[in-house]
């Protein structure tokens, strides 16, 4: 049972069994370590040294011959600390590493009304004041079934001083005019653009397909995003307002 725990604890097999030997036999040499474990004399001497360094063992020298023995074994949780010392170091590295490679391209799926609100909710949290969302490929009639939270969502985004520019791909008087109403909001159309609707925002790609049970495929790509903007940007000049 000791010599596995000893293991685990970071000894090698030799180590732990030279170690325990020490606790049993008390201050005794190298040779006799050798006898009662059966381990060669050199290996001992190899795991001696080990744990000497890991201030488990020390000897005395008398006429010439050196005597080991067991150290107070509370230096084993001076070993677990020193591992979590060591651990505590490089886990923040470690963790910005597997961020940044999670982070630089990701893509998800969203599915149903929580799918849209959970969207929604991305572009509040990942836009500061002064940010800008684009839109096109807004079919007609879209928001009819959503239309008390989307109200609530340009509220919080107009609150947060985040600009919208959105083309819809049908004439939508009514609503076009009630978006241009709004602080922050244009609205245009440019018919027949997009059969669904593609939203750019920070360095993000949204692709909603309108049906009964709505899709969105959020694409995480600084490149895309880039190029969807300025894609919507030659859209905007040739939409009417």
């Amino acid at each position: 049972m000791w010599k596995e725990t000893l293991e685990e604890l970071g000894l090698s097999k030799n180590e732990a069994r030279v170690y325990i030997s020490l606790v049993k036999l008390g201050q005794t040499t190298a040779w006799e370590v050798s006898r009662n474990t059966k381990i060669h004399r050199a290996n001992v001497y190899d795991a001696l040294q080990g744990l000497i360094k890991k201030s488990l063992v020390s000897y005395q020298i008398k006429e010439k011959t050196k005597y080991f023995e067991a150290d107070d074994p509370q230096t084993i949780l001076s070993l677990l600390k020193e591992k979590e010392i060591k651990a505590k170091k490089i886990i923040p590295e470690i963790k910005s590493t597997i961020h940044s490679k999670k982070e630089k391209n990701s893509l998800f799926i969203f599915e149903g009304i929580s799918g849209i609100k959970k969207t929604t909710e991305d572009i509040l949290s990942s836009l500061s004041k002064g940010g800008i969302v684009k839109s096109f490929g807004m079919p007609k009639g879209t928001i009819n079934n959503v239309k008390n939270f989307m109200e609530s969502y340009h509220f919080m985004r107009i609150k947060q001083k985040i600009k919208m520019q959105i083309i819809y791909n049908q004439y939508d008087k009514e609503r076009i005019n009630e978006l241009n109403k709004m602080l922050l909001t244009e609205a245009r159309s440019l018919p027949g653009i997009s059969p669904s609707t593609t939203t750019i925002y920070a360095d993000k790609i949204v692709f909603w397909i309108w049906s009964e049970n709505p899709l969105i495929v959020i694409i995480k790509n600084e490149k895309m995003a880039k190029a969807y903007s300025t894609y919507f940007d030659l859209l905007w000049k040739n939409s009417k307002k």
